[in-house]
């Protein structure tokens, strides 16, 4: 096969026909039709992969891609996604940093690296990575406005607006102190608020019939609002705040009421009669599942028990929406919840060991469900927890007690206000109308609210609610009452991880700054 052949596969990747991209690139690893073309079908491949969230191939075909194509950069940036996607967060912050040695002028790479160290919790080295890329930017295209694409443009945005957060994160736990204090950094912290209004200007001169610009000019509100906060100018704060949560709200195509007759359907079928069959089979490892409205402590919850030998972690996985109720649906014709009376116990204990081998093999790559199903070898020599951290998760809990009747539910508490201000604050990724309203997101803490309490009255005990302030404040206290909850013996790891994760965290009352400012509001 000739590049005409590559380049069929790629026309179908972009496409979106996957299985005939999938056939074309195969064919050219087999016939290897040169070092370079054979790289790009790896790569290919491993694309593919990666969007059919199947990580361990992703890593296989991007190694194979990698050997092919030395010194290119996209493939190693592919690389350390699919590390990232098995759980190999070392090997990818590895990969990004040798990318980032092959091509030090890439602001797209230093970027990439430095939201892999956000990732990893290491914001330092992160911030350093992302001022170089603001500097690199600013170098090549503020004083060429011609040269500066619609690409270019978002990656200045995402560095601006990811180096305010981490500024701001500081700022909130007390760590560092005002930007009027810091004359080391003020130079630089001027600049790049000047750069963020450059910008702002830029889309609205030249780029406001592209179909980006709105989500752009979201992201530069969103970092000038956070500069302002840590320079304690609440009010011009709040202004830019009001315009990013604006431009978002605008683009939302559901409304939170629609959200909220869904939870009402979820009631309606999951009733005590839904819930009185269950899995009867015995799970080695038994799945903690972490809830919680946005911001409410669950990432901190679950680095806490992570520190514990017995505890891993799969993330925010979908594999329950994604995998369990997309097989549910298969087998009984019918939607979530409706599907939840017609499963029978030799289906949940199906469904139950299937989600169960998608987190194993998300811990331990390694891990091979076919191999170990006749024989009495464990997956992992310690682990006997394991984390679904997925928020969304609150929505099905009766689906989640019929699988895993012994599953340990955990709804992570933070006080009303704290909670609405810190998703007000916050830049999401997709334009849901709770996150970016006030008084959206008060229909939804109601709806949310709601469920829960539906779950409590028909699965007494099932769920633990634990309360973030106190975890920050008493954390010792609060953890030995959980870790008996969830049947894992007390450590002392546990205890000096959380007393590092607390460190400097007051709790966060930032809302009240502005609470005069937004009357009626909160």
């Amino acid at each position: 096969m000739g590049v005409s052949s590559l380049s069929q596969a790629e026309q179908y990747l972009v496409k979106g026909e996957y299985r005939l991209a999938e056939q074309t690139f195969t064919e050219l690893t087999h016939n290897r039709p040169s070092s370079k073309e054979t790289g790009y079908a790896f790569m290919g491949l491993g694309q593919l992969a990666l969007m059919a969230k199947k990580g361990d191939a992703a890593v296989e075909h991007l190694s194979h891609a990698c050997e092919f194509l030395s010194g290119e950069i996209k493939p190693l940036c592919l690389l350390a996604d699919a590390f990232n996607m098995v759980n190999a967060h070392e090997d990818a912050l590895t990969v990004l940093n040798y990318a980032n040695q092959v091509v030090p002028e890439s602001a797209t790479l230093r970027y990439q690296l430095a939201q892999q160290q956000i990732l990893m919790g290491e914001s330092e080295q992160a911030k350093a990575h992302l001022k170089l890329a603001i500097e690199q930017l600013s170098q090549r295209y503020l004083d060429a406005t011609d040269l500066f694409s619609i690409e270019a443009l978002s990656l200045f945005a995402n560095c601006l607006l990811s180096f305010s957060c981490l500024q701001k994160v500081q700022f909130d736990r007390q760590q560092v102190a005002p930007l009027t204090c810091q004359s080391a950094n003020a130079h630089f912290d001027s600049q790049i608020q000047t750069q963020t209004y450059a910008l702002l200007e830029l889309c609205d001169k030249n780029y406001r019939q592209h179909s980006s610009v709105d989500g752009i000019k979201v992201r530069l509100h969103y970092a000038l609002a956070n500069q302002f906060h840590r320079q304690t100018h609440y009010a011009q704060a709040l202004t830019h705040y009001r315009q990013a949560n604006r431009s978002q709200f605008e683009q939302c195509k559901v409304t939170t009421s629609e959200l909220t007759a869904y939870f009402d359907l979820i009631k309606a079928f999951a009733g005590p009669d839904a819930l009185a069959i269950q899995s009867d089979q015995t799970f080695d490892v038994t799945p903690i599942f972490i809830l919680g409205l946005p911001n409410s402590g669950a990432s901190r919850l679950e680095q806490m028990l992570c520190a514990h030998p017995q505890v891993d972690s799969a993330g925010e996985c979908s594999y329950l929406a994604d995998d369990v109720l997309t097989t549910a649906y298969k087998l009984t014709a019918k939607h979530y919840p409706r599907s939840l009376s017609d499963l029978s116990t030799e289906q949940l204990n199906h469904l139950a060991e299937h989600y169960l081998n998608r987190l194993k093999q998300f811990v331990n790559p390694e891990f091979d469900a076919n191999a170990l199903s006749h024989s009495n070898q464990r997956f992992h020599p310690e682990v006997t927890h394991i984390i679904d951290r997925l928020p969304a998760n609150f929505q099905s809990i009766g689906l989640i007690y019929k699988l895993f009747p012994h599953a340990k539910v955990i709804n992570v508490r933070r006080e009303a206000n704290a909670v609405k201000w810190a998703v007000y604050q916050r830049c999401f990724a997709g334009n849901q109308p709770y996150f970016c309203s006030l008084t959206e997101f008060e229909h939804y803490q109601h709806a949310y609210n709601s469920l829960m309490a539906h779950w409590d009255k028909t699965l007494p005990g099932v769920v633990f609610d634990l309360d973030g302030e106190r975890l920050i404040s008493k954390a010792e206290k609060q953890l030995s009452t959980l870790l008996c909850f969830c049947q894992l013996p007390e450590d002392e790891s546990v205890i000096t991880h959380s007393a590092v994760q607390s460190q400097g965290i007051a709790g966060d009352q930032g809302w009240q700054h502005y609470q005069k400012l937004i009357s009626g509001q909160m």
